[in-house]
């Protein structure tokens, strides 16, 4: 649960001591470093994966590299503290990796991208990823024949079904929003995050 209070006015009221105010201070700081190191780090997973993909221009590779990258950070993942951070890297990499490589091997088609919304989703929960869970939705929009596009200076967002899927992600936001109220914290902010 996160909860916004305002510090500085806390203190001049009286309500807080400083020693109060100095630690929440301090878990403040800890908290939007954590946040800048997950932004930072997430850019790079994305970068990495699609310089990979780019690079190795076969579609079986890519979703073999990805997919063994993707075994090998979960396997570090459930493996201890000690390699944790790392399993949380290399699988958000090797899922992303192997999900282009899926949607490249099946041209586009609706059955890779619902293949790799479920490979995001088993990815964002074993490696506890916002990122991942956020990408499945994409996914999901994909799967159902929607699609997005970008010309000079335009965004487009293309949706050929548009009962099935406003259904789909109204029971999907309705469901997952749910879960979150009933999981246990890590599993509810990704719940959250899919809503």
């Amino acid at each position: 649960m996160k909860i916004t209070l305002d510090i500085d006015q806390l203190l001049r009221e009286g309500r807080i001591s400083q020693d109060e105010y100095s630690r929440l201070k301090q878990f403040a700081a800890e908290t939007t470093s954590s946040l800048a190191l997950n932004i930072v780090l997430a850019f790079g997973i994305v970068a990495v994966a699609g310089g990979t993909i780019a690079l190795l221009h076969s579609s079986a590779a890519t979703s073999i590299l990805g997919i063994a990258l993707a075994i090998l950070g979960g396997y570090l993942c459930s493996a201890g503290v000690r390699w944790t951070l790392l399993g949380n890297v290399l699988l958000p990499l090797g899922a992303l990796t192997g999900a282009g490589g899926i949607i490249a091997a099946t041209d586009g088609s609706g059955g890779g991208f619902s293949l790799v919304a479920v490979l995001l989703i088993a990815g964002s929960l074993a490696a506890q990823s916002g990122l991942l869970a956020s990408l499945s939705v994409f996914a999901l929009l994909s799967a159902l024949g929607g699609s997005t596009g970008y010309q000079h200076a335009a965004y487009f967002l293309c949706i050929e079904q548009p009962l099935l899927t406003v259904s789909a992600f109204s029971i999907l936001a309705a469901l997952s929003y749910f879960l979150s109220r009933v999981a246990s914290p890590a599993y509810s902010r990704l719940a959250t995050i899919f809503s």
